[in-house]
C-alpha cells in the first residue's frame, strides 16, 4: 500500500513539474524574446487592423448572438463545452503564411496570436478578417460580396441578408447562396427558431 502511495506522489510530481515546464514553455512562445516574425510585418499587420473600415453594426449584432467573440482560451473552452464562440485573432493568425513542420507551425501560431493579440482587440482583428475574407467568385472582402450578391451596400441589407454574409463569413462554401441555397435555407430557418 505504501508502495502505491508513493509511487502516486511521484507521479503527480512529474505531473506537476511537466504542466510547469509548458507553462513556462508557452509564456516563452508569447513574449517578445521568441522571434518567429520580423518586427516589421507583424507591426503591418497591426496597422492593417488599426485601419480596418469599421465592422457594420449589424453584422456584429448576429456575430454576437449567434458566435461571441472571446479570447482564445475562453473559446477553446467554449468549444469543448460545446458552445459557439469565435476568436477573430485566432483566425486572423490562420491567413498568415505559416511552417509546414507541425511541432513550428504550433509554436509559430502561440507566438503570433500573443504578439497580435497585444497589439489588435478582437473587433480589430474581426475587422480586418471581414476585409481580407474570400466570399468566393473572386470578392474578397464584404463591401465586394455584398455587390456581388445582394447588389447593395450595408446600409441597404435586410436583418436577413446580415445572416446570409455572416454564415458565408463562417463557412462560404457551406453557405454558399448561389450552389446550396437549401442548405443556407435550412440554416436560416434554424437560426430564426432560436
Amino acid at each position: 500500500m505504501r508502495r502505491i502511495f508513493t509511487a502516486l506522489l511521484a507521479l503527480s510530481t512529474l505531473f506537476e513539474i511537466a504542466l510547469l515546464l509548458l507553462g513556462a514553455y508557452l509564456a516563452y512562445l508569447s513574449s517578445g524574446w521568441h522571434q518567429d516574425i520580423e518586427k516589421e510585418k507583424l507591426q503591418a499587420i497591426i496597422w492593417e487592423g488599426k485601419i480596418a473600415e469599421e465592422i457594420p453594426e449589424p453584422f456584429l449584432n448576429i456575430m454576437q448572438d449567434y458566435a461571441p467573440l472571446y479570447d482564445l482560451g475562453e473559446h477553446i473552452l467554449n468549444r469543448f463545452l460545446g458552445k459557439d464562440s469565435y476568436c477573430p485573432c485566432h483566425q486572423l493568425v490562420y491567413t498568415l503564411p505559416s511552417e509546414r513542420d507541425l511541432r513550428a507551425r504550433i509554436e509559430h501560431h502561440i507566438s503570433l496570436y500573443a504578439k497580435i493579440r497585444r497589439g489588435l482587440k478582437q473587433k480589430e482583428c474581426l475587422a480586418l478578417l471581414l476585409e481580407k475574407h474570400d466570399f468566393l467568385y473572386g470578392n474578397i472582402g464584404l463591401e465586394s460580396a455584398l455587390k456581388f450578391y445582394f447588389n447593395k451596400n450595408s446600409s441597404e441589407l435586410t436583418e436577413r441578408e446580415w445572416k446570409i454574409v455572416f454564415l458565408m463569413f463562417m463557412n462560404p462554401i457551406y453557405y454558399n447562396p448561389k450552389t446550396n441555397r437549401e442548405r443556407l435555407d435550412w440554416k436560416l430557418e434554424r437560426m430564426e427558431m432560436y
